[in-house]
């Protein structure tokens, strides 16, 4: 048991997790359905089910803050899974904080403040972390929480630096527009331990040629974007691992040196107590030397993949990847609004102010 009391205080008592095994998965669970169902009533919303909450917390680069009442049931919870993050090509410490929850039947006790706390403190002083970042869907309960505890730190603040929509359409009900011209697909897998990621062709074009080294597809995003995830770390352990069945990356070569990696989510939805398909949710994308047509063809693709995997729809989120119109012409529609915010000392964050899309990040 890995399991740490940071300290207690009105019948509750605040922990930190790093395993698993620290704490009942079932419970968490149930928390989690239940305040979620309460904050998104008749709404479509991610369900974190047990194979969920396990895939998130797969690796030893992350920990949660757990509270529980005088009766050991979770009331509140958060995780964060470590990153660099890269602004402007230089690396930074960070943890992707995530999964923000509060029982329905707690709220206004100051939950949701004190776990902030404690992220904070284990994040900044204990893990020595230069940035926390988080997306905030708009309308939800998390964001003003968040700024209000920010507010009460000197010298700390919240930077709000990219404003997106999702973009999604159903592909299980009219038909998706056809596959054309050739492109060798491979997934990319990366052992534990091991230095590099290895592809394993994914279908009969076979390998045009091999993707970057892991150091040199890094080199390639700390020039492209002004902000970027390296794919080590948590991103390593959420996409690349070789069991994974809930998530991946894929490499695209199109020929002519177009290519595209593209990293995925099945993403379990639930609404109310109705559980639904998945929907495939596109996450990190980068392509170098790619046309519209090459992306247009990438959605068409991931489109096909996903229904054939039991996605009932398929998702991304704005990023800058994508032009509006192969969107549309895919058949995708944009709909809710969210943020992309850091955490973290002002002087620091204040560089993300004059950050511009396309980014090369996820929305775990």
């Amino acid at each position: 048991m890995t399991l740490r009391t940071m300290d207690s205080r009105n019948g509750l008592t605040r922990h930190v997790v790093t395993s698993t095994s620290d704490f009942d998965l079932d419970a968490l669970a149930g928390l989690m359905e239940e305040s979620w169902a309460s904050d998104y009533a008749d709404k479509i919303r991610i369900d974190f089910n047990k194979t969920h909450l396990h895939h998130m917390m797969e690796g030893g680069e992350w920990f949660a803050l757990l509270i529980c009442d005088d009766a050991g049931h979770p009331v509140g919870f958060e995780i964060a899974m470590e990153r660099t993050l890269l602004c402007h090509g230089r690396p930074s410490k960070t943890f992707v904080v995530t999964a923000f929850t509060v029982s329905s039947k707690q709220r206004r006790r100051g939950i949701g403040r004190w776990l902030l706390e404690g992220i904070n403190q284990v994040a900044f002083e204990e893990r020595d972390a230069k940035f926390l970042i988080s997306s905030f869907h708009h309308g939800a309960a998390g964001s003003p929480t968040v700024q209000a505890t920010f507010d009460q730190i000197e010298g700390f603040g919240v930077n709000r630096f990219h404003t997106f929509p999702s973009w999604g359409r159903r592909i299980d009900k009219q038909p998706l527009p056809p596959i054309e011209g050739d492109a060798a697909v491979a997934r990319l897998q990366q052992r534990d331990h091991t230095p590099d990621w290895v592809a394993i062709s994914d279908n009969e074009s076979g390998n045009k040629a091999p993707p970057p080294s892991v150091p040199a597809f890094t080199e390639a995003l700390s020039h492209r974007y002004d902000v970027a995830y390296s794919p080590t770390q948590s991103f390593r352990e959420y996409y690349l691992r070789a069991d994974s069945p809930e998530a991946g990356a894929l490499w695209y070569d199109f020929g002519d040196g177009a290519t595209c990696f593209v990293s995925y989510a099945l993403t379990p939805l639930i609404v109310n107590q109705r559980p639904l398909r998945p929907t495939g949710l596109i996450q990190a994308v980068h392509a170098e030397n790619c046309r519209p047509i090459h992306l247009e063809q990438l959605l068409v693709r991931l489109a096909h993949r996903f229904l054939a995997q039991g996605c009932f729809a398929m998702t991304l989120y704005d990023l800058g990847i994508f032009p509006h119109d192969v969107l549309r012409k895919v058949g995708l529609q944009s709909d809710d609004q969210f943020d992309y915010a850091i955490r973290g000392p002002v002087e620091a964050i204040e560089q993300f102010s004059r950050v511009e899309v396309p980014f090369f990040l996820d929305f775990t």
